[in-house]
């Protein structure tokens, strides 16, 4: 099927795949409908098919509406034919039927990342190394060495880096690439053990073939050569100088280029602007017999009469703000507030575009715009201006970095840092903040930074901000402080890295960015770990190490943490520990903000919409005996000598377990192969590692998990 038959159905069709109805009895959290949009940063055009990523699960079009693959959180997605080639958690996945099965295929090379297809062959680029491979990514043959260059009249050799892409005549590659700080197209033949700079050009991206020429493009236009890359010759495309390369894309029979929003198609000897995109920015593109190009909420396909989308889908990266049974409000990270009264079947997009934060309670939204404050009475349905926060006249013009509010109270928390230049040099650091309160839903407010520590300038800039009960959290960069009445006062801070405060039962919970899990029964006088019964790692203290990370949601009553790394089921804290509910969900879902009401629950899954289920099934107790799918931990961490990593299954799977460094380079590989079920031991020598930060990496059928271990000496 040719792009042009996907047209003309995707009209006929406009149907999203969802695995589950919401509303539908299950054990599982399931995708709603929305909201719908998204960006496809990276897209490919297979045989009959789009295919497109937006860094999460794999999304596939094939007139039948779009299919989402959550156990393939697909980093890159390159097509030729039908053969399709899809980078995740660092192994090579493949299909030959346009993407609609896949089989697992080897471990990619150390550090290595995909680049592009040029014709059969693979090409990766891994540090210093362009790589090669003809058969499908089972054998690699590297492109490696120096190349000479001249700086201020003084000659000098550079390894080549920062490879974008290649086109291989033979045995010859000419890539893209950076050497020092001079970018441009270099040449190498796999035996020599030279590069050669054939074109000197600034901000060059990536080199295509199209036809008998080769076509470069850069920063001032494209450049084409016809004589295998010995000379090049420049090509105006709209304006003169870029901030950024012209990107190409050559499709089946024409070469396309995106030059600041615009596209061009190439005439044979210039360059023809083509019809206006649609949406403000482009994520990514990709061509066969037509031009593809996703925007911030869709993928469009250029046809005769211009740019026409295709079905919408669900790739957006949503917060959950409200919950009340089938009703749910949500902001997504495009700018969009979204409304749900069916449960998530469907949803409504309010008429605003928010800029930063947005805050909801029951009816009552109030939203950050690019005209200043917005306020809805009717849940998102129409807007009407809010008053203005009296800041201070140097900072009139700053938006508010976060709203709270609870029981009909709005509160917005400020900061500001800004570097300003001073006289010989260097610069003074700017700061500011404050928070302000509101109690008739944003029509006017009254200042509230009693208290909060102060700079030169005013109060501190707040970080965090949340409403627990009848009091006030928040982090600024002088430390933690609470307001009950009065003026704020310092309080005990677990960490300066908080993105989540919960009330729930007789305490405060804190989440923090690392992974942490705090609790306060004193109003947050005091903290203490509550990890007990989490699959994540402790240090001997009982704190949650560092790379765990959990999510939050005072679920009516019932705290339920969601832990991010290949786990795939929330728990429940009972009282004394946390035990697993009998919820799951893809393992290799990241969440955002949770919320709860009417019995129902809904979070907000990054790059994969809001999803659902009842909390009677999220705060059950999971059957007597489960376990999480996959568990990983390193011990002991911080490493000096030998560690262990012991990654536990919970079922029988093909799993790979691999030790990275800090620039994603893969220093060893623990196990690449079948597991039973349990637990399994793979020792680390960290004697013979240099010093510094690397990830022990765990990806199998039940999802992927990565844990940080520190080498110390």
């Amino acid at each position: 099927m040719r792009l042009s038959r996907l047209l003309r159905s995707a009209f006929a069709i406009g149907v999203f795949v969802l695995g589950l109805l919401a509303g539908t009895a299950s054990a599982q959290l399931v995708p709603t409908a929305g909201p719908a949009g998204g960006a496809l940063g990276v897209i490919a055009v297979a045989d009959g098919a789009v295919l497109g990523t937006p860094g999460a699960a794999l999304f596939r079009y094939d007139g039948d509406g779009w299919i989402a693959r959550d156990d393939l959180p697909a980093e890159r997605v390159l097509a030729q034919g039908s053969a399709v080639y899809v980078e995740a958690g660092g192994r090579l996945h493949r299909s030959t039927d346009s993407g609609e099965t896949f089989t697992a295929g080897p471990l990619l090379p150390a550090g290595a990342h995909l680049l592009n297809l040029d014709g059969e062959r693979l090409v990766a680029g891994a540090g210093a190394a362009l790589l090669v491979s003809g058969d499908g990514g089972e054998t690699w043959t590297p492109y490696t060495g120096e190349t000479e260059l001249t700086f201020n009249g003084t000659p000098f050799r550079e390894a080549l880096n920062n490879f974008r892409a290649a086109v291989l005549e033979g045995d010859v590659a000419l890539a893209t690439a950076t050497a020092y700080v001079f970018d441009g197209v270099y040449r190498k033949d796999a035996a020599d053990t030279t590069w050669t700079r054939v074109l000197a050009a600034e901000r060059v991206g990536r080199v295509v073939r199209h036809g008998a020429a080769l076509f470069a493009g850069a920063g001032d236009g494209v450049y084409v050569s016809t004589d295998g890359g010995e000379v090049w010759a420049l090509t105006a495309v709209g304006s003169s100088t870029y901030n950024v390369p012209v990107e190409l894309i050559a499709g089946d029979d024409a070469l396309y280029a995106l030059a600041e929003g615009v596209f061009y198609q190439w005439m044979g000897t210039a360059w023809a602007a083509l019809p206006a995109f649609p949406s403000p920015y482009v994520s990514g593109i990709a061509a066969a017999d037509r031009l593809v190009a996703g925007g911030p909420d869709a993928v469009y396909v250029l046809g005769d009469a211009g740019w026409e989308a295709l079905p919408s889908y669900v790739a957006s990266s949503p917060s959950v703000l409200y919950a009340d049974g089938p009703v749910a409000i949500a902001s997504t990270n495009d700018g969009g507030i979204h409304r749900t009264d069916d449960g998530g079947q469907t949803w409504e997009a309010a008429p605003v575009f928010v800029f930063g934060a947005a805050h909801a309670d029951g009816d009552a939204v109030l939203a950050v715009t690019s005209e200043g404050f917005r306020r809805s009475a009717d849940g998102g349905r129409t807007w009407t201006a809010a008053g203005t926060v009296p800041l201070p006249t140097r900072y009139a013009t700053l938006r508010p970095s976060t709203l709270t509010g609870r029981g009909g109270v709005v509160y917005a928390g400020y900061f500001h840092v800004r570097g300003i230049p001073i006289e010989h040099g260097g610069q003074t650091i700017e700061h500011y903040g404050g928070v302000f309160r509101s109690t008739d839903g944003g029509a006017s407010w009254v200042d509230v930074s009693a208290g909060i520590p102060a700079t030169s300038l005013g109060p501190s800039p707040v970080l965090g901000l949340w409403a627990v009960g009848p009091r006030l959290f928040a982090v600024t960069l002088q430390g933690c402080i609470t307001r009950l009445d009065g003026p704020w006062a310092p309080a005990a801070c677990p960490s300066s890295g908080t993105t989540e405060v919960v009330e729930a039962g007789a305490g405060l919970w804190i989440a923090h960015a690392g992974g942490g899990l705090y609790r306060s029964t004193n109003a947050g006088g005091s903290w203490a770990p509550a990890v007990a019964g989490l699959p994540i790692p402790t240090d001997p203290d009982g704190v949650a190490a560092f790379w765990a990370s959990t999510r939050l949601s005072g679920a009516e009553g019932a705290l339920l943490a969601a832990v991010v790394g290949g786990v795939g089921r929330l728990y429940r804290y009972d009282g004394a520990a946390w035990a697993p509910t009998g919820a799951t969900y893809p393992a290799s879902l990241t969440w955002g903000r949770f919320a709860a009401g009417g019995g129902r629950l809904y979070g907000g899954a990054r790059s994969r919409g809001v999803w659902t289920a009842p909390l009677g099934i999220v705060t059950a107790a999971a059957p007597e005996g489960t376990a999480a799918a996959v568990a990983l931990v390193v011990a002991p961490n911080p490493a000096v000598g030998r560690a262990v990593a012991t990654l536990t299954l919970a079922a029988p799977q093909t799993a790979t377990v691999a030790l990275y460094d800090a620039l994603g380079r893969r220093v060893a590989v623990l196990n690449d192969g079948p597991l039973a079920a349990g637990a399994h031991a793979f020792a680390l020598d960290a004697e013979r590692l240099p010093a510094g930060l690397y990830v022990v990496r765990a990806v199998g059928g039940a999802g992927t998990v990565s844990v940080r271990m520190v080498v110390a000496r």
